[in-house]
């Protein structure tokens, strides 16, 4: 099994191998239903949804992210301004992340065990929030 996009993969049992052509365009149909499952989330259902955060001028964009409660949540914040003092986030009694400017940054949380989650800047001037529904 070869792994693509955070899966791994392998022939389906049953299918046997044909001759160059066949097996090209099998494999050509299988790639591109592969890379459809990546462009959804990559995740068959299975992965954390994904809340793309962008921190500004204005700070934390969007300032409320709603995600579904009970299930674990990807976060991708990309500091896009260098004219505030978000160079990091920090999460209510969680860790604290680094923001290098312009580069996306993963923060894997688990399920939200209430209602809200803060999160703020590294001198609590910016702040945001998830909020579980």
């Amino acid at each position: 099994m070869r792994p693509f996009c955070g899966r791994s993969f392998a022939r389906a049992p049953g299918i046997a191998r044909r001759g160059r052509a066949g097996g090209a365009l099998a494999a050509l149909a299988a790639g591109v239903a592969l890379l459809a499952g990546c462009a959804r989330g990559g995740g068959g259902g299975r992965g954390a949804p994904e809340v793309r955060i962008a921190v500004t001028d204005d700070g934390f964009q969007p300032e409320v992210a709603r995600v579904a409660r009970g299930r674990p949540v990807t976060l991708l914040i990309t500091r896009r301004s260098d004219h505030t003092c978000a160079t990091e986030v920090v999460f209510e009694n969680g860790p604290r992340v680094d923001l290098p400017l312009g580069r996306e940054v993963r923060v894997e949380l688990p399920a939200l065990t209430g209602d809200t989650l803060r999160y703020a800047c590294g001198m609590d001037m910016l702040q945001g929030m998830i909020v579980a529904k």
